[in-house]
This record gives structure tokens, C-alpha cells and sequence, in this order.
């Protein structure tokens, strides 16, 4: 009789190994992205709500309770149904797969509070250059900038006029334009730097710089909307743009 209540008991165990979740996802470990941790508290609840999809299409979502206290790892992106959406992919840390569904398809840090989530790896930002030069004057331009919404900043190089940084669509008249480096000391002047102000910024990012902070009026709000950004590859862009501009 011991004996078969042993066996029973054992066999309920057995039952409930197999119905818990996996210990660790091996291709969690594995892959490579920006780690998020979707948070626990009523507030990111609220705003994670229907932001995550079981496919990159439709209307059903995932209820945010199967994701809370989870890690997941950003890992790719999935254009959305009629070209104006788009989802990127995530891997759980037990190795569940959902669909993050995002307007631009940009992850930027700014996306944290609409996913329900905590960004545990600062999102990537994408910088692009583009050069230009002067049909009339010959004078060379170039600009660096994220792929971000607006407001974002611009490094802009001129091979007359020299160096500075704005903000694009931070353009409310006689606001100023704000901008920190990691826990340097805040930057500010009225629409863009320009001369040493400039110049110091930029020795900042080059001094292994790793967020900035970017504050601007975005008109006709008249109040400071501050986005950051991730740093890491800026300095290339930096450099590709001095260079073609010879300065």
C-alpha cells in the first residue's frame, strides 16, 4: 500500500515537472538583440496591454500577464499587414515567441512605456550621413543624423562655416535646444550649438560617449520633449563627414 502511494505520488510529480515551463531557453542564451524585462507594476500593464501579438498580423493579443516578470531579446522585425505597421520579434527567455507591433519599425528608447517594458540593453540607433555640395558655391556639406522620428539631433558640418548641432523638429522660435552625454554636464543654447559649444559635444562623444540625451520644443508645444539616443557607431559617421568636408 506504501508502496503504491509512493508511486502515485511520484507520478503526480512527474505531471507537474512536465507542465512547467522550460528552465532557460538555450536559444535565448544564444541570440543577440536588445534585452527588455517586461515589467510587473499595474502602470506598464496598462500601456502593454494589446501592444504584443502570438503573429506579426491580426488583432488578437497576447494578455500581458503570460509576459510579466519575463526577459525577452528583440531579435527581429516583420512588416505589418497594409505597409503602415510593423512588429519586431521577440524571443522569451523561454524561448516563447511573440510580436511587438510598432508604427515605424524603429526601436528607439522612447518605446519602453507603450510596450510595457524596461529596456536591460540601450536600443541601437542607426546613424546615417548625407553629404551635399553647393551647385553655385562649390562650399561641401554633410550631416549626420539617426533614423528616429522627430525630434532628433543633426551634426551638421559645413567646409565654411564649420561645426553644429540641431535638433530636427525641435524648431518652436527661441527655444533652446538641449543635449548630455552620458552624466556630463547638460549643454544648451538657443535653437543649436554652435562654435565651442559644438566642439565640446563632440569631443564628449569622442571621449567614449555612450547615450545622449537630446531636449527640444517641437512647435507649437511649448513644452521640452527630451529622446535619447545610443552613440555607438556615431564616431565613424563623425569622421566621414569632417573628412568630406575637409576640416
Amino acid at each position: 500500500m506504501i508502496g503504491r502511494l509512493v508511486a502515485v505520488a511520484f507520478a503526480f510529480a512527474s505531471l507537474g515537472a512536465l507542465a512547467q515551463e522550460p528552465q532557460g531557453c538555450p536559444r535565448f542564451q544564444e541570440s543577440t538583440g536588445t534585452t527588455i524585462f517586461f515589467k510587473t507594476d499595474d502602470v506598464y500593464r496598462k500601456y502593454g496591454f494589446q501592444m504584443f501579438r502570438p503573429e506579426p498580423a491580426g488583432h488578437s493579443a497576447v494578455p500581458y500577464e503570460l509576459l510579466a516578470g519575463r526577459k525577452g531579446k528583440v531579435v527581429g522585425r516583420h512588416p505589418g499587414e497594409y505597409g503602415f505597421s510593423y512588429f519586431h520579434e521577440v524571443l522569451l527567455d523561454d524561448c516563447r515567441t511573440f510580436y511587438w507591433r510598432d508604427t515605424d519599425g524603429r526601436l528607439e528608447a522612447g518605446d519602453a512605456l507603450s510596450g510595457g517594458v524596461e529596456f536591460l540593453d540601450r536600443p541601437p540607433t542607426e546613424w546615417r550621413v548625407r553629404e551635399e555640395s553647393d551647385r553655385m558655391t562649390d562650399a561641401r556639406s554633410c550631416a549626420v543624423t539617426p533614423e528616429a522620428k522627430m525630434p532628433y539631433p543633426m551634426f551638421f558640418y559645413h567646409s565654411e562655416e564649420g561645426v553644429a548641432v540641431g535638433v530636427v523638429g525641435g524648431d518652436f522660435p527661441g527655444r533652446p535646444a538641449t543635449f548630455r552625454v552620458d552624466s556630463n554636464r547638460a549643454i544648451s543654447e538657443n535653437e543649436r550649438l554652435t562654435g565651442a559649444r559644438a566642439v565640446q559635444l563632440i569631443e564628449q562623444i569622442r571621449s567614449g560617449g555612450k547615450q545622449l540625451l537630446v531636449g527640444s520644443y517641437e512647435w507649437p508645444n511649448d513644452y521640452e520633449v527630451i529622446k535619447e539616443f545610443n552613440l555607438s557607431g556615431i564616431i565613424e559617421q563623425l569622421d566621414k563627414c569632417k573628412q568630406s568636408v575637409g576640416r
